[in-house]
């Protein structure tokens, strides 16, 4: 039998590809990738591959946050673009995003959409915080 990765890497050398939804995992594939021993596999270990696969979403996430969220969040909090609490209030809501994907929790991780929250979440703390800098700015000319 395979090792989880390497079965996930049988299949994704294949073409295929998994998502978990809803705590489902979800494959797709050629057919010829899918025979009915990998499919009786993939049944038997299904809760591994999920616990695998988010694990590694939960790295490219870190990955992703560490390169692009990180620098965000300090430029807002150090560049003066946001009030401390309105700063705090951007950490705040991209810890919360964070947490879905980290610990042990039991949800899959939605990396993509988790991304996309977390850059929607600073383009909105950046788009308030350059418009309070602005009516800050008219005010004192």
């Amino acid at each position: 039998m395979n090792a989880t990765p390497e079965i996930v890497e049988q299949i994704r050398g294949a073409g295929g590809s998994f998502r978990v939804h809803a705590g489902k995992l979800r494959v797709t594939a050629p057919v010829t990738a899918l025979t009915p021993e990998v499919k009786a596999e993939l049944r038997e270990r299904r809760q591994e591959v999920i616990a695998w696969h988010n694990e590694r979403a939960r790295d490219e996430l870190g990955a992703f946050f560490k390169s692009e969220i990180l620098p965000r969040l300090t430029a807002l909090s150090e560049g003066g673009l946001l009030p401390p609490m309105a700063a705090c209030a951007a950490w705040r809501a991209v810890e919360g995003l964070w947490d879905t994907c980290s610990g042990d929790s039991v949800q899959p991780c939605d990396i993509e959409g988790t991304k996309k929250a977390m850059l929607q979440v600073i383009e909105i703390y950046t788009t308030k915080g350059r418009a309070n800098h602005d009516s800050k700015s008219d005010r004192q000319t």
